[in-house]
C-alpha cells in the first residue's frame, strides 16, 4: 500500500511537494516500527498491533493538515510558483 501512495503522491503536479511530505511521514512511521520493534518485538502490547497496522493513515491524517499549514504560512502557492517559474 505504500509503494502506491508514493507513486501516486509523486504523480501530483505539485513540483514535489506533497510527495516530499509523504516521504517524510513515511520515514517517520517507519522510525516508530523500528522503535518497537527493537525495544520490545516479543511482546507487543494491543496499541502497538494496532500502530503497526493502522499508524500509517492516522500518521497521514494528522500531518498533511499541518504540512498545509506550514505552506501557507511560508508562502504557499506563491512560493511555488515562483520556484517553478526558477527552472
Amino acid at each position: 500500500m505504500q509503494i502506491c501512495l508514493t507513486v501516486f503522491t509523486g504523480l501530483i503536479l505539485d513540483g514535489g511537494i506533497v510527495s516530499l511530505v509523504f516521504l517524510r511521514i513515511s520515514l517517520g512511521f517507519w522510525c516508530g516500527v523500528l522503535l518497537i520493534a527493537l525495544r520490545r518485538w516479543n511482546s507487543l502490547t494491543k496499541s502497538d498491533l494496532w500502530f503497526l497496522r493502522h499508524g500509517l493513515w492516522c500518521v497521514l491524517f494528522l500531518s498533511f493538515p499541518i504540512a498545509g499549514t506550514i505552506t501557507d504560512l511560508s508562502g504557499g502557492f506563491r512560493y511555488l510558483i515562483q520556484a517553478l517559474n526558477r527552472r
